[in-house]
């Protein structure tokens, strides 16, 4: 999505809220397919890897979503599997859901 380790001269922040609210919207669907929420999760961890330095209040919206996704057997490996790649980002994403 952003490269984050070199210099760019597009502008990606009038997207980045849209992005983030149309994957937020399947993420807090519970009548979807398992695939589509797993997608949600996916796509969201994506966003918040890449972008989450420009989501800072929107995260408070979104990590709860991901600890009601660690409680559910069917989602439970693909969110712990997106949590940690989130930890891991290079943007130092705090994720206070864990403390």
């Amino acid at each position: 999505m952003r490269p984050l380790n070199t210099k760019f001269n597009f502008d990606y922040r009038p997207y980045v809220s849209e992005i983030y609210q149309s994957t937020l919207t399947k993420l807090k669907a519970a009548d979807i397919d398992k695939e589509i929420k797993e997608k949600a999760i996916f796509t969201m961890r994506h966003i918040i890897c890449n972008f989450g330095d420009e989501l800072k209040g929107d995260l408070a919206v979104c990590l709860p979503i991901y600890v009601d996704r660690l409680k559910n057997e069917i989602t439970r490996l693909t969110t712990v599997k997106a949590l940690m790649r989130i930890a891991g980002s290079p943007l130092n994403i705090e994720l206070p859901i864990l403390n």
